[in-house]
């Protein structure tokens, strides 16, 4: 997690499922290029409950999180999205 504020700017995918138990979630991954290396890389970050999966409860999950872990919101070059949390997230 810490080499995340190492890099100029990194990809945090999101994907929102419910469990067998009906219980919504929000997985966060970051994607980031090691420059050292030139590789790309994936690493999970969190799994979070969340109340429902509309988009303003996933946006306030994702900056609660960043601010939680002191990533900032200006590093997040793009936001990465299962096509149905897309469509969830541009249906307000």
């Amino acid at each position: 997690m810490n080499c995340i504020n190492l890099f100029i700017c990194a990809g945090i995918g999101l994907d929102e499922s419910t469990d067998r138990s009906r219980e919504k979630h929000l997985v966060l991954v970051v994607r980031y290029v090691r420059t050292a290396m030139a590789k790309l890389v994936t690493t999970f970050l969190k799994c979070v409950k969340v109340p429902n999966g509309k988009a303003d409860t996933i946006f306030e999950a994702v900056c609660d999180f960043l601010a939680e872990k002191g990533i900032p919101f200006s590093k997040v070059n793009a936001l990465l999205f299962s096509i149905k949390s897309l469509i969830s997230f541009f249906s307000l």
